[in-house]
């Protein structure tokens, strides 16, 4: 054999492993962390699915969502929400809550990391302000989960940011 088989040899043996860890990594994503293989579904599968309409949209009213014994209303300031403006939300009913009412926000059809806000308390009321991250997809879906300090409350609401 001559150098330049046993190079081609080496070369397309390297390439072979290589491409048998990628393909691993993508058809067994539990070998991942939930972490990854979460984006890894998000990224492939969700983003070019169609998105299902919401059954109720911030950027056109106000949203009320069930939560235990009464109801908490969500507002947005913007309408439509806009990716890079800054966007207040104003919700209330929960009156029980302390002054730690906390948003997780982030997004469902593609990994944008997740924004974390601390709601400030006006009244009987709270306001958080955010700016949506540009996406390039063209509709971009993102929840806001909210917090009691860092307690879930099991209460969410998603919203769409049209490019």
């Amino acid at each position: 054999m001559n150098l330049k088989t046993i190079l081609l040899l080496c070369g397309a043996l390297i390439g072979g492993i290589g491409s048998a860890w990628a393909v691993f990594g993508l058809l067994h994503p539990s070998a991942q962390s939930p972490r990854q293989a979460e984006s890894l579904l998000k990224d492939s599968a969700l983003s070019h699915d169609p998105l299902t309409p919401l059954p109720c949209s911030l950027n056109t009213s106000q949203c009320t969502l069930p939560y235990q014994d009464t109801h908490i209303s969500i507002e947005s300031s913007a309408r439509p929400i806009k990716a890079l403006q800054p966007t207040t939300l104003r919700i209330s009913g929960l009156a029980n809550l302390t002054d730690t009412l906390t948003l997780k926000i982030y997004g469902l059809n593609m990994e944008m990391g997740t924004t974390t806000l601390r709601a400030t308390k006006e009244g009987e009321s709270y306001q958080a302000t955010f700016t949506p991250a540009i996406c390039s997809l063209q509709t971009m879906r993102y929840r806001i989960a909210l917090y009691d300090g860092a307690q879930e409350l099991g209460v969410f609401i998603d919203f769409d940011v049209e490019q």
